[in-house]
């Protein structure tokens, strides 16, 4: 809607995503090659996990005619070791400085245990109101990744209590894993402060589109992983 809240605006998408779950920066550098040369990515310096086998790299790719990236990626502390991989954030703001946001990448751990899994989740509202204080000037944060439960789950409950307007994109329950029915992959926002959501949210069935649901080829070629994303909107001035 370019006259939302009667404020002109243009409408975008694709220009910014994070990634969970990177094993090389390389390949990331690759992705941006592949999407253009005003695309660019930054990584987290070093692998985030507690173990050998967990540790993996958060990484961002971003359209540079659209959006910069300020302060580079950041991971947000965990003294208490309440997580297996702790988030990691990057701040970007449009060329025209009337839309700055924080996007916090997340990937929760993963075993048989799930009571695991729901205590990371719980960790989320801390996580939430660290990366909001880091600056008292954006309270647009946007947190993503893969929290290996389901949309709907009674640990992102406490998530979902931070404000009246805090949401789960993904309210649908589309799947978004390629070999279940599973809804790992979400998006929550806070719509009471980031009203520049447009209310769109996709996940990229790739499995479909490109291999005809060939679940093994898919997963070999690209990930078992569906990507999701939504839909931003550019006001005619910040509104934070």
């Amino acid at each position: 809607d370019p006259t939302r809240n009667n404020r002109p605006a243009v409408v975008w998408n694709k220009a910014f995503t994070g990634i969970d779950e990177l094993n090389d920066p390389v390949a990331l550098e690759d992705l941006a090659e592949i999407l253009g040369e005003q695309w660019t990515s930054a990584a987290t310096p070093d692998r985030v996990g507690r173990t050998s086998h967990t540790r993996e790299y958060y990484g961002f790719v971003w359209n540079t005619d659209v959006v910069n990236m300020v302060n580079g990626v950041r991971v947000h502390p965990d003294p208490d070791d309440d997580v297996d991989r702790e988030p990691a954030y990057a701040t970007f703001v449009t060329h025209d400085g009337n839309l700055d946001f924080t996007l916090i990448g997340f990937h929760a751990t993963w075993g048989h245990v799930v009571e695991d899994r729901r205590r990371e989740i719980r960790w989320m509202p801390e996580v939430w109101q660290g990366v909001d204080s880091v600056d008292p000037f954006d309270d647009d944060l946007i947190l993503g990744g893969d929290f290996n439960r389901n949309v709907g789950d009674v640990a992102f409950l406490p998530l979902l209590a931070l404000s009246d307007g805090m949401i789960c994109t993904n309210a649908d329950g589309d799947r978004t894993k390629i070999d279940s029915a599973n809804t790992y992959d979400q998006i929550y926002i806070d719509t009471a402060v980031t009203r520049e959501w447009t209310g769109e949210y996709y996940v990229g069935d790739f499995d479909e589109a490109m291999f005809a649901g060939d679940v093994e080829a898919a997963n070999r070629a690209v990930s078992d992983h569906r990507p999701v994303w939504i839909t931003l909107w550019i006001p005619g001035e910040d509104d934070d």
